[in-house]
């Protein structure tokens, strides 16, 4: 009897050690097959993110974009003379084409006054190491009305001309305003709030010269002449 229960001890510490010996490669051989298609799909679901997401990897170009589509002092001082260029181009030619007198002793202002402006604004970029555009010729928008201005004459270039200088410097107004609110840079800051005022007296004198003229001054001033150009139906 003691001989069969020893038997029987030693046959089950024998099972026992050979379920022991056999539990590590039953972990080896079935858990990686959990995990590693895990692993995989984890890659593949990071790469499904990054192509229907690009933005994520692109988050410093686009937030590089919105910094430029601000108004910066380089870009006013750089819009701000090329409108110089074309006030005085089309102050020169008013002054050889108009009939009122009115007209050309305003548009001589404007020269003067704009000119002295370009000087100034000069001294703003040298000082704070700015560019402005190399050629003193308008842009190309005001180049072709000031060429359609130039096939006018007497009282309808009178008139033309005033409608366009009161639209311009409405245009000029909002630009100005926003510059002086917005620059940073404390010299172009201040050349803007000094040009907003004479950009109102301007305003103001055209105006007064529009009512002379029996040119409107509303702000659908710009479609009612449009509609006066169109051929009847």
């Amino acid at each position: 009897m003691n001989r069969n229960s020893a038997l029987f001890r030693c046959l089950r510490a024998g099972l026992l050690g050979c379920l022991v010996m056999a539990l590590p490669l039953w972990a080896q051989t079935s858990v990686p097959s959990q995990d590693k298609p895990q692993s995989g799909r984890s890659d593949e679901a990071r790469e499904r993110d990054r192509n229907q997401n690009p933005q994520s990897d692109q988050a410093p170009a686009t937030q590089e974009k919105h910094e430029h589509g601000a108004m910066t002092a380089q870009s006013y001082l750089d819009h701000t003379s090329r409108a110089n260029a074309s006030e005085i181009s089309m102050a020169r030619l008013a002054q050889q084409k108009a009939s009122s007198q009115d007209v050309k002793d305003f548009a001589r202002q404007i020269e003067n006054d704009h000119n002295q402006a370009e000087g100034q604004l000069k001294q703003v970029a040298q000082k704070d190491k700015l560019q402005l555009p190399q050629s003193d010729q308008p842009p190309a928008k005001e180049s072709r009305e000031e060429k359609e201005l130039s096939r006018l004459s007497g009282s309808e270039f009178d008139k033309a001309y005033i409608r366009h200088e009161i639209r311009d410097h409405r245009q000029a107004i909002a630009m100005t305003e926003k510059a002086s609110k917005s620059l940073t840079d404390p010299d172009a800051r201040q050349y803007a709030e000094n040009m907003l005022h004479k950009q109102q007296e301007h305003l103001g004198k055209a105006q007064q010269i529009a009512q002379k003229l029996g040119v409107s001054t509303s702000m659908d001033m710009e479609k009612d002449h449009e509609m006066e150009k169109m051929p009847p139906k």
